[in-house]
């Protein structure tokens, strides 16, 4: 994304500077100081962890994977190769996709596709149609999980297409992907509860 110069302000159909610096936000690796600063707050969630403070299950993996970053890199620069799968996944919990790959470039492919999902537009959505299910309008995409945003220092929402494989990393995920996911969580809880119920 190009940078507004202060000729360029003129033009009117240009957004102003703090904005295009907004947006640029969006679509770039994060520097090696938004790491730095996004470190400091994992590191306050582990203290945190340590003195039994009350952490989301999301703060509560990221605090784990932090602690667990230095004890699989000992072991990995100790020449325990099996450490590695582990060092990497501890690197994805906390956003840094880039530093993963350069680790484990077999990973390329999970890698790319999570750079690729954090660096896309929170509006961007593939073609794959909208389906009615019993009712509801159900989105080819789901939620796969929360993932940690370092350069947003928020915990965000990874989806999937369920027909292309699209991912898109975002902050606030269109109400019918939430709602189709609140949905499906209810059909497996209704379902655990019919299988506890058969079993006595």
């Amino acid at each position: 994304m190009s940078k507004v110069t202060p000729d360029d302000e003129k033009d009117e159909f240009r957004a102003p500077p703090e904005k295009v610096e907004e947006a640029e936000k969006h679509f770039r690796k994060p520097t090696k100081k938004e790491l730095a600063e996004a470190q400091k707050y994992t590191q306050t969630l582990l203290n945190m962890l340590a003195t039994g403070a009350r952490l989301t299950n999301e703060e509560t993996e990221l605090a784990v994977s932090v602690r667990n970053e230095v004890f699989y890199r000992q072991m990995y620069e100790g020449g325990v190769p099996s450490a590695l799968h582990n060092l990497v996944n501890c690197l994805i919990t906390q956003g840094r996709f880039e530093e993963a790959l350069e680790l484990c470039p077999a990973r390329s492919e999970e890698l790319n596709e999570l750079i690729e999902a954090r660096d896309r537009d929170d509006y961007e959505r593939c073609p794959c149609p909208t389906v009615e299910i019993e009712k509801v309008k159900t989105p080819s995409e789901y939620v796969v999980r929360k993932q940690w945003h370092p350069v947003k220092k928020v915990f965000c929402y990874l989806y999937r297409c369920k027909d292309c494989g699209n991912m898109n990393l975002v902050e606030n995920p269109l109400p019918e992907i939430l709602l189709y996911h609140a949905a499906r969580m209810d059909a497996i809880a209704k379902t655990k509860a019919e299988l506890l119920k058969n079993r006595r």
